[in-house]
């Protein structure tokens, strides 16, 4: 049986992995960045002070789940799954960004596969805590305006997500595809929140 919540601590092998890695995606994540430059440079260096930034983390979290549920971890950057299997990872940095597993557009196209969500503190990335996950899908209730994504984004709380355990059953029977009704994501205009953006909006 695995605990919900599990704290995965990664071999050395694998951090030198994810920060080599983590660097790439994060030189590839440049070139996507422009719009959101400022907020990203202030909510990871400005604010939190730390060199590994959220794609690193991200990095070692994908790693970290593979190995938890013996999956086979894809390399594939931002254009591919996070694992061979299809079942994707979402890090958050705790403490600095907030505990909420984070759903946007791009998930959305990909609402019928599993999402996992780790906890990486920043001074301690190394070991990574494995909170619970969710079917994409299970993340619309959750939306909500957003300064920064265009077309919104989900924030769902750790403890809406699922056990652990259950992802392991479920990866056991082979059925990793969502099996229920898929979801329109919502529609609503941007320009709007763009040209007055909201005072109690906060990245979380």
């Amino acid at each position: 049986m695995i605990e919900t919540p599990t704290i995965w601590r990664l071999e050395r092998s694998d951090v030198v992995l994810g920060l080599v890695e983590g660097g790439r995606k994060e030189r590839m994540k440049e070139e996507e960045r422009a719009r959101r430059r400022r907020w990203h440079q202030n909510n990871e260096r400005n604010v939190v002070g730390n060199p590994i930034t959220s794609v690193v983390i991200g990095t070692l979290a994908e790693i970290a789940m593979c190995r938890l549920f013996g999956l086979t971890w894809s390399r594939e950057g931002f254009y591919g799954p996070d694992s061979k299997e299809e079942v994707e990872s979402r890090a958050r940095r705790v403490p600095g960004q907030g505990p909420d597993l984070g759903i946007n557009i791009k998930d959305h196209k990909k609402q019928d596969r599993p999402y996992v969500l780790s906890h990486v503190d920043p001074d301690k990335f190394w070991s990574v805590k494995i909170v619970g996950w969710i079917w994409a899908v299970e993340a619309y209730p959750y939306w909500k305006e957003s300064e920064y994504y265009e077309d919104g984004i989900c924030f769902v709380p750790p403890e809406r997500t699922r056990d652990l355990q259950s992802l392991v059953d479920l990866l056991d029977s082979g059925n990793i595809k969502w099996q229920g009704q898929s979801r329109e994501w919502p529609k609503w205009n941007y320009d709007r929140i763009k040209q007055s953006p909201s005072t109690n909006y906060v990245e979380r």
